[in-house]
Order: C-alpha cells, then structure tokens, then sequence
C-alpha cells in the first residue's frame, strides 16, 4: 500500500485516489480506480449489499488497507499520523459509537483527547448544529439510551462537526430517520457541504437525488452517474443481487425473490427520529 503525504497543510482540500484497490479476503472490491474528492460537495456512493462500499469508506479514513495510493491535496504529513487525519477525515458508522452518559457529556469528548485539545468547537456551536439537525437545546441533558435511532445519528453527526472536518464519510446516515427527517438532514448536509467534502454510502434514492456527484460501485470499478434517478433506474444499475439495507421503511426486505431493494421511504412505516 503506497501512500502519499508531502508538505504540511493547515487545511485538506482534496483526496485523490491512484491506481486505488480494495482486496477482501481475495476477493477483488475495486481495482485500477483514480478519481479525485474535493472538500466540498456532497457525493453518493451505491450499489449492490456486498459490493464493498462500506469498505470503500472505512479505506478513505484509514480504517482499512488498500492498494495504490491515496493522496492528499495540497500535500501533509496527515498520513503519517493516522489520529490527525481522522480528525480532518471523519467516518461515521451507520450506527452511531455512543457512549454512556448525557449528549452533552458525548459532544464534548472529543475535546478531552491529547490529539484535539484546541481543536473542538464549544457550547455556541453544539447549539448551531444541533439546531440545523433539528434537535432542542434541552436534548444536552438526556442519556444518551434514551434516544431513538434518528436521534443518535444525528447526535453523531453534531459530534463529528465539532472537529470542524474538511471531510465527512458516512455510512448510511439517515437510515433510521422517517421521511420527514431524513429530507431536513439532507438539506442540512447539502448545506454543510459548501465548506466540507460529504461523502455517503446510502441505499435511499432521496439521499442519492440531493447529491451533486453520484457514484455507482459495481464489478471492481466506480462509476459516475448523473442524478436524479428514479427507483427503477437504481435497481437496474445495482443489478438483481442488490439488497438493500431493510430498515423498515416500506420497502419489504426482499427474501425470497432475489430483487434488489432500492428504495424511496414510505411515511406509514418509519422508525423513529
């Protein structure tokens, strides 16, 4: 695994991927791939359950090894310190690394680490991003276990931001948010991603239609296809073996007849927000 990281750079403005390459368990994820991700604009990545996007992101934050190289524009040392890169390059689970304790308690861990000391936001900006993610200001002194799937990911994505990040990569982020809520949180990004490249792995054809950049992951390659696209365009590009992720929102789960389970939501079967 090649990686590149010049001279030092207070801020990333790009990542570049060359001759990029995803091998799990000697099967072939992604092969021969350039491509370059600005730190602006709000980018989605799907394709069939299993087709390696989740380990395409993972790979983006240095989770997981990759071949050929990943590149950071203007050239760091970001990739020589693994920890201040993921400060720069934050990567969100789908479900959300919580820990025990208020909301306020889990906004302001991120501050309480060596590496960020001086780094994080403080109160006036948890209330800003709480706001614009549509959470009370009252929601600082609930226990974390007392929210609901919505909520955490949106918590998570508050926390996220107080590192003020040049890039986001999530992992589907609105996929236990209703109808309702999942458009808000992606006005939200679309916003946010003037300033911050977004990247997102996401099964919800709403979600792929607010991105500017869309990418199809398929057959070992990525590839770029134009928005909007409708459900049935989606599961034809997945193909039949696409499953999405089942998160009862209207969609079935596809047992049984090997359909790929693209979907829009339906706001008579949602989990809670």
């Amino acid at each position: 695994m090649t990686q590149v990281s010049p001279s030092t750079a207070s801020r990333l403005q790009a990542l570049h991927l060359q001759d990029f390459g995803l091998v799990v368990a000697g099967r072939v994820l992604l092969s021969g791939i350039d491509l370059h991700l600005p730190a602006r604009g709000l980018t989605a990545v799907f394709g069939a359950s299993g087709a390696g996007k989740s380990t395409f992101l993972r790979a983006l934050a240095m989770l997981s090894p990759h071949t050929g190289a990943l590149i950071t524009r203007p050239g760091n040392d970001l990739l020589s310190h693994p920890e201040r890169y993921r400060a720069r390059v934050q990567y969100l689970h789908q479900e959300p690394a919580l820990f025990p304790g208020t909301v306020r308690e889990n906004l302001a861990l991120p501050g309480t680490l060596k590496i960020n000391r001086g780094q994080t936001a403080g109160p006036e900006t948890w209330a800003r991003h709480l706001e614009a993610f549509g959470l009370p200001g009252e929601i600082l002194a609930q226990q974390t276990e007392e929210l609901s799937g919505g909520e955490k990911q949106r918590l998570a994505l508050v926390r996220a931001l107080t590192l003020e990040p040049d890039f986001l990569l999530l992992d589907e982020p609105t996929s236990a948010m209703d109808v309702a809520t999942e458009s808000a949180t992606l006005a939200t990004l679309r916003h946010l991603s003037d300033r911050c490249g977004i990247i997102m792995v996401t099964h919800s054809v709403e979600a792929i239609n607010s991105s500017d950049r869309v990418l199809l992951l398929a057959d070992g390659g990525l590839t770029e296809t134009a928005p909007p696209l409708d459900r049935e365009t989606v599961r034809r590009l997945v193909g039949p073996g696409g499953s999405g992720h089942g998160s009862g929102n209207g969609s079935g789960n596809g047992s049984g007849n090997g359909a790929s389970n693209w979907h829009g939501k339906d706001s008579t079967n949602e989990k809670g927000a």
